[in-house]
């Protein structure tokens, strides 16, 4: 625990070191009065800082024990063994038989046909099969079962695992489990000694908290380095190219980097409140450590390990939307629905037959909140849902024809990815929009049924759509069928009509539309005509 005192202490020490290099404060006028300061108080907060620094060596003292480094080998299919082992390769190639009778043959047709003949460049050489090597870090979570816990990405794929101790010792391990979309992995190894970390808490974790991060960076063993919690319930899926997975985190700038994945964020008191995912994406602006990483919190990590290492899989609560964050809604849209400056997730499209569609939620609702629990953002409405178990229900509060309704939802169980692609519509987002270039007609029941809808399906059905048209830019697509313009219902030609002569499309228009996939409510931008 750290006293007012000596966070004072720390506060003085750092204002006075910066005076000589940035100038003096106005109540120091002299410079007698400036050369004294430091020196009154030097040796209290020298202590105060080699105390701090104490804290820290006692910390990672206290935790490199656990932290293990993971080395990996993926092997090409032809040279796995049928027992999935790697196959024994010749140290050296066998001579041919017969090769000093074929090798004067060739020399024979060479004096014959001449050098130019047969001396002809030779085809490439086959390049020898490769071995991909990787690394990680992890840590002893049951030191007498020899549980290890990491990233499921550091071994995903691997035919060989190697833990290397805090001590040196190296051991083969096995894969025990995992779980792809928490990104986390059990392996299991069997050695005596162990020292198993501490589970903390990543509920009690607040940005500004002082934290420290193990691991093994480009394979140098038991590194420490120490940050602060920059953020926490971060949503990464979109950064990280992983929407279909717990994209949570805990962002933090301690200094991380390839072969961290799967190593502790530890706080100051030597608990564990995250597992190392991930570093912000390479590139440009950020070929490695860029201050950006994120972390697994430990809460939903040691719910997924008890999965894991039961057997059983974690199964998690589904909806079937696609959504965005009323702040990213145009403003616009949002007033036209008397809904601004509210939180809140707004649905853009609904996948046919899921649970939100069968509980008669509309593309164009806004969630506020999920059994009385704010929803501020897509990040927190996913973590909420996937928390519930498949078949329960769900109480959500939407906002529909400006006012608030409850609608209760039975949650499905959360596709695989594969199958979540399959169900998924065709991903045309609401794109700039020019000019209208649209041909539509009354739909018919016959028409519905051809074009897999329902034959009460009512709506103006969607014939052409000119490339490059505003319509084309917008999202829609032919058997597209329009429901909905302005939130105003259209049946008719007449209906469109009129609904376009009071809101023109320079005023920008809404479009919720269906087709056998769901529907999907797109937006015509004002500012983009």
């Amino acid at each position: 625990m750290w006293t007012n005192a000596r966070k004072c202490s720390i506060l003085a020490i750092i204002l006075s070191l910066a005076l000589p290099l940035g100038g003096s404060f106005s109540s120091l006028s002299s410079a007698s009065a400036a050369q004294e300061t430091p020196l009154q108080a030097t040796a209290k907060q020298l202590q105060n800082i080699e105390d701090l620094s104490a804290a820290f060596r006692a910390v990672a003292k206290a935790v490199r024990p656990s932290v293990v480094s993971i080395r990996v080998k993926t092997y090409p299919p032809r040279l796995i063994a049928p027992n999935g082992r790697p196959r024994q390769r010749p140290s050296s190639p066998s001579p041919h038989p017969g090769g000093a009778e074929r090798e004067e043959f060739r020399r024979r047709l060479r004096e014959f046909f001449g050098p130019e003949f047969f001396d002809a460049p030779a085809a490439p050489k086959r390049q020898p099969p490769r071995i991909i090597g990787g690394l990680g870090s992890g840590i002893v979570v049951d030191a007498q079962k020899g549980y290890i816990l990491t990233n499921y990405h550091v071994i995903k794929g691997a035919n060989e695992i190697q833990v290397k101790l805090h001590n040196g010792y190296r051991y083969e391990a096995k894969e025990l489990g995992h779980d792809a979309r928490a990104d986390l992995a059990i392996v299991q190894i069997d050695a005596p000694d162990l020292q198993q970390a501490r589970l903390g808490s990543s509920a009690k974790t607040e940005p500004g908290d002082i934290v420290l991060a193990v691991g093994s960076p480009w394979g140098l063993d038991q590194t420490v380095t120490q940050g602060i919690v920059s953020a926490k319930g971060r949503s990464i899926g979109g950064l990280l190219n992983s929407g279909f997975s717990d994209a949570v985190a805990i962002q933090t700038d301690a200094a991380v980097n390839p072969g961290n994945s799967g190593g502790p964020l530890v706080n100051i008191r030597g608990e564990v409140i995250g597992i190392n995912r991930a570093i912000r994406p390479k590139g440009a602006l950020a070929p490695s450590y860029a201050g950006v990483v994120f972390a697994v919190p430990i809460d939903h990590a040691k719910k997924v390990m008890k999965h894991i290492i039961s057997g059983e899989p974690l199964k998690r609560g589904y909806l079937g939307i696609a959504m965005s964050d009323l702040s990213d809604v145009d403003s616009t849209l949002l007033k036209s629905l008397a809904i601004e400056h509210r939180p809140g997730v707004m649905i853009l499209q609904l996948l046919a037959n899921q649970p939100a569609h069968k509980a008669g939620l509309e593309a164009g609702d806004v969630i506020l909140e999920v059994d009385e629990q704010t929803i501020t953002d897509f990040a927190t409405l996913q973590r909420v849902i996937a928390a519930k178990p498949p078949g329960s229900q769900a109480t959500l509060t939407i906002w529909r024809n400006k006012k608030s309704i409850d609608i209760s939802v039975e949650l499905g169980e959360q596709p695989s990815r594969a199958q979540l692609i399959a169900l998924a519509p065709d991903k045309q987002a609401p794109a700039v929009i020019e000019k209208m270039g649209l041909q539509i007609s009354e739909l018919t029941p016959e028409k519905a049924k051809q074009i897999g809808l329902p034959p009460d399906t009512q709506g103006l059905l969607v014939l052409k759509v000119q490339p490059g048209g505003l319509a084309n830019q917008l999202g829609l697509r032919p058997n597209d069928v329009i429901t909905k313009l302005q939130q105003q219902k259209v049946r008719t030609i007449e209906d469109f009509n009129d609904v376009l002569t009071d809101h023109p499309p320079d005023g920008g228009i809404s479009i919720t539309a269906v087709n056998k996939s769901g529907d999907k409510i797109l937006y015509l931008r004002p500012q983009q005509q």
